[in-house]
């Protein structure tokens, strides 16, 4: 049997916001980069604004991811950001982890001072009538504790259909289970509510997927996504996938954990009320570029032809992938080889989109739904 293959992985993920006028923004919180429980390696990380001059701060949030605060000084035209990583995917068995003997199977109970420190992540407000019936139907008889989140999970994927756009915001259960189909963010969310209602502490993942050789057409993808990770005693954090119905793997690279959805936000803040033309742009072909910013110009494939980089396609997103062979003794074997890749064109539509609030400025109830709606929806 040949050994498993690790790849590297390139991404590049592009938003940009054109106002009809300069307008003056908020401080924005930006929470693009990997976190530091990731499973892959990542090797380079940059991050990329404009206009200038802007201030750029990164801090740790209360749940220990990385956060950056980004204020602009002067009104702009617009504002492109620009994030771009390399990881290492070596890969890994998602059952590959102990429990203590207490927690191998279902039900059980958390230590005292273990579910003092849970707290935030055990809460489950009072639920509307379509989630109280959902809740009620869970099976909790006795089952090891593998198999009884398998369940789970599972139920919530066939339950749904799954919606191919990912809108981060609010989730409104009750829609969600009237309506029975989902994204990925808000079934992640129902997911995590039906692990705190079997008594199991569970938080709200944000983070990107790498699909290398699953997507359609036999292309690679990278996409936006959400998951719920579930803590078991002696093993931590595991992560499960509705969308899926799987366990994660190394394919998923998170970019924020929190108890609930509005704390992991990829980017939150507001403006001043104008009309706004989004662009999103799609990897459909073009020149090779010339390297990525922050060092990491000899990872990413330059010029010449190779198949052993395969390039990706995906709203917002530029994937290069390179398999790389596992050599043992956890070391990497690159393929030596370079490639032209195409370099991003604009998509043919934009959306306009107009937003108001009192005094002409978005209230700062709506900040999160706003800043997600402006820079995720399609």
């Amino acid at each position: 049997m040949s050994a498993p293959m690790n790849s590297r992985v390139a991404v590049t993920h592009t938003l940009e916001q054109r106002f009809e006028r300069p307008v003056r923004l908020s401080t924005h919180w930006l929470r693009l980069r990997p976190a530091p429980q990731t499973r892959a390696r990542v090797t380079a990380y940059s991050l990329a604004l404009l206009p200038r001059p802007h201030f750029l701060n990164w801090v740790r949030d209360p749940f220990e991811n990385h956060i950056a605060r980004l204020d602009l000084p002067e009104p702009v035209k617009s504002l492109r950001i620009e994030l771009e990583f390399i990881a290492e995917l070596a890969p890994v068995n998602p059952f590959d982890f102990l429990t203590e003997p207490d927690a191998a199977q279902y039900p059980f109970d958390y230590p005292a001072q273990l579910r003092k420190e849970l707290a935030s992540y055990l809460r489950l407000a009072g639920p509307g009538p379509r989630l109280t019936a959902w809740l009620a139907q869970l099976d909790r008889t006795a089952a090891s504790t593998v198999q009884r989140l398998e369940a789970v999970n599972r139920q919530v994927q066939e339950m749904h259909r799954l919606s191919p756009t990912v809108s981060p915001g609010p989730v409104d259960p009750e829609g969600v289970l009237e309506r029975h189909q989902a994204s990925s963010w808000e079934l992640a969310w129902l997911l995590t509510l039906s692990l705190r209602h079997l008594g199991l502490a569970a938080r709200f993942v944000c983070g990107y997927r790498i699909m290398i050789g699953q997507a359609t057409l036999g292309q690679d993808g990278a996409s936006l996504h959400a998951w719920s990770e579930v803590y078991l005693p002696g093993a931590g954090w595991i992560g499960l996938d509705p969308a899926a119905g799987l366990f994660t793997t190394e394919s998923y690279i998170p970019l924020a954990c929190a108890p609930d959805p509005l704390r992991v936000l990829p980017i939150v803040g507001y403006r001043e009320a104008c009309e706004e033309t989004q662009v999103e742009r799609n990897p459909l072909g073009g020149p090779a570029r010339a390297g990525l910013p922050g060092g990491a110009r000899s990872q990413q494939p330059g010029t010449g032809a190779d198949p052993g980089y395969q390039f990706v396609t995906g709203i917002g997103l530029r994937l290069w992938c390179a398999r790389v062979e596992y050599s043992g003794a956890g070391s990497l074997q690159a393929p030596g080889r370079r490639c032209a890749v195409a370099a991003p064109m604009e998509t043919a539509g934009t959306r306009r989109r107009t937003a108001t609030g009192a005094g002409g400025v978005v209230c700062g109830g709506c900040t999160a739904a706003l800043a997600a709606g402006l820079f995720f929806s399609r």
